[in-house]
């Protein structure tokens, strides 16, 4: 529990840091397990107030009905503001991961949260990424500061040294922060037990109609699409 409260205090800190000292923000939520703790910790960082940024959500337009109704459902019962953003291009040329493989990535996920950061003109999102993750992960900064089009420069990463957070940005720079950085999985499940977090269903197993293909069980969620 001690090592636990020690992860939310320091979290919710460099959450209310960001907040007071850039303007605008956004949390992107993939609905995933982490960025859902970190939606949550933001609810504590500002209550009783409403969280003060919005949730921004990459619809990659093959997303499960479950997750989209999980999606809705938490953020009008937390009172955040939801922003769904999609590749309508892609979306109308029929981009899919079965057809298109790894540039399906790219095109319905990578390419419309860039346009989504562009157009919202946000100086700072969080992120739910963890230091435990990969070996890349390891050399990001809580405030991970951006040059022009997103990129990441590992070797222009500012020194982070007392848990001091320099966040000022130079013209054409954005700032992605995180959290989450000093989590582990574990802390996150055990956050989540432990706060009786409600994850997307998806994470828990039960009985879903299946088709088989080329050897795959794949779960029926659009029959026009099977």
């Amino acid at each position: 529990m001690d090592h636990l409260d020690a992860l939310e205090s320091q979290s919710v800190y460099i959450l209310r840091e960001a907040f007071n000292k850039l303007d605008p923000l956004g949390l992107p939520w993939s609905l995933g397990k982490d960025s859902t703790v970190m939606a949550h910790l933001a609810m504590r960082a500002f209550y009783p107030g409403k969280p003060p940024f919005p949730l921004l959500h990459i619809d990659s337009t093959w997303e499960f009905q479950s997750l989209l109704d999980f999606r809705d459902a938490f953020a009008a019962k937390f009172g955040f503001k939801l922003i769904a953003w999609a590749n309508e291009q892609g979306r109308a040329a029929g981009i899919n991961p079965f057809d298109h493989g790894e540039r399906y990535t790219d095109i319905m996920r990578t390419a419309p949260l860039r346009d989504a950061l562009d157009q919202g003109g946000y100086d700072i999102i969080f992120g739910g990424g963890r230091r435990d993750e990969e070996k890349s992960r390891a050399k990001e900064r809580v405030v991970s500061i951006r040059q022009a089009s997103h990129a990441w420069e590992p070797r222009a990463q500012r020194p982070e040294l007392w848990r001091l957070y320099n966040s000022r940005l130079g013209k054409g720079q954005t700032a992605r922060v995180f959290p989450l950085s000093n989590w582990t999985e574990t802390d996150i499940w055990s956050y989540a037990l432990l706060r009786n977090i409600a994850l997307a269903p998806l994470y828990y197993a039960e009985p879903r109609p299946v088709i088989e293909r080329g050897g795959a069980l794949i779960v029926v969620d659009d029959e026009s699409r099977m």
